[in-house]
């Protein structure tokens, strides 16, 4: 929970974000700030409108929305970070505006302690490391451009039915069956 807070506090501190009744020719302002940790991952979305964060990892694709002002946390393994890319993108006139595609693994692995996703056409991002910004150059976007935009509280879609196989137990003859222990004692493990 503490890392939590820090990283909540971290994102409303951050000094980029503009209100977005800046005047012209002013920086446009932060739509999303993210935290990735080696167990942690937590979002803000400071822009008026849903944002869309897009996880990739092989063929599967899976999706959370989070709405105006909100924000999202996960924890899971370090392992499961790896093979995995996001996006932050949203809906614009029937198209995506993408950040471009994030190797999270990878922004751990540099020591990243906040990446911001600001506005725009061709939105930029932003790593912060010790305090120090510097542009990202992220991958091209991944997005079919025919995916609708999810629904609000839609987090992920859902899953076609799986067939599982079940292990039917038979008979077996005597001479299949492993020997048992006796009266052997049992190594103490």
């Amino acid at each position: 929970m503490p890392k939590r807070l820090v990283a909540a506090l971290l994102l409303s501190a951050f000094p980029l974000v503009t209100a977005f009744e800046d005047p012209p020719g002013a920086p446009e302002p932060v739509d999303v700030g993210f935290v990735v940790k080696d167990t942690d991952f937590f979002v803000v979305n400071y822009s008026t409108e849903p944002q869309v964060l897009f996880f990739r990892a092989g063929d599967f694709v899976t999706w959370r929305v989070v709405p105006a002002g909100g924000m999202f946390s996960s924890t899971y393994t370090r392992a499961a970070l790896e093979g995995v890319r996001m996006e932050v993108a949203r809906r614009e006139t029937g198209l995506w505006m993408t950040s471009g595609s994030f190797d999270l693994a990878e922004l751990v692995d540099s020591g990243t302690d906040a990446v911001w996703v600001q506005r725009g056409t061709s939105p930029a991002a932003w790593r912060d490391l010790a305090g120090i910004l510097s542009l990202i150059t992220t991958d091209p976007t991944e997005l079919p451009e025919w995916l609708p935009m999810p629904a609000l509280g839609e987090s992920t879609p859902p899953l076609p039915p799986m067939s599982i196989p079940v292990v039917t137990p038979v008979e077996r003859e005597e001479e299949e069956v492993p020997p048992g222990l006796g009266d052997r004692p049992q190594i103490p493990g």
